[in-house]
């Protein structure tokens, strides 16, 4: 949580450079010059406020996961080992390392969550084209 938390105030910082930019550029004998650096800026933050909600939602997302509930079937927060690789079931987060094994952070929105959601060990499921065994899940 630490990190999305660093990334939501990164984002924030950002808006709030881009609005700064904005509102402190002054008009100039070029006209166009001062309106289309304006607008860059707005795009800027516009582009920030987005990221910054989405890093919000995702925060939320972690802030669901219980650690101390124990579940045999995969939802949000759990960890699942398939035939084909490890998976953490959280946000869309990339390349995670515990030690000497590798996980993905997966979302319960992603096409790969959808297709886990609710299985069990033992339980195979499908994605893009291929066949997946879930190993174990806790």
């Amino acid at each position: 949580m630490a990190l999305q938390k660093q990334r939501i105030d990164s984002f924030r910082k950002a808006m709030e450079e881009a609005q700064q930019a904005a509102n402190s550029e002054e008009k100039s004998t070029a006209g166009d010059k001062y309106d289309t650096s304006r607008a860059m800026n707005q795009n800027v933050r516009d582009m920030n406020a987005k990221h910054l909600q989405e890093a919000l939602k995702d925060l939320e997302m972690l802030q669901q996961i219980k650690g101390d509930v124990l579940s045999k079937e995969v939802r949000l927060g759990s960890v699942v080992k398939t035939s084909k690789g490890n998976y953490f079931i959280s946000i869309s987060a990339g390349q995670l390392k515990l030690g000497n094994e590798i996980y993905f952070a997966v979302s319960t929105l992603a096409p790969l969550g959808q297709a886990m959601l609710l299985k069990k060990a033992g339980d195979d499921f499908s994605f893009r084209e291929q066949t997946m065994k879930i190993v174990e899940v806790f």
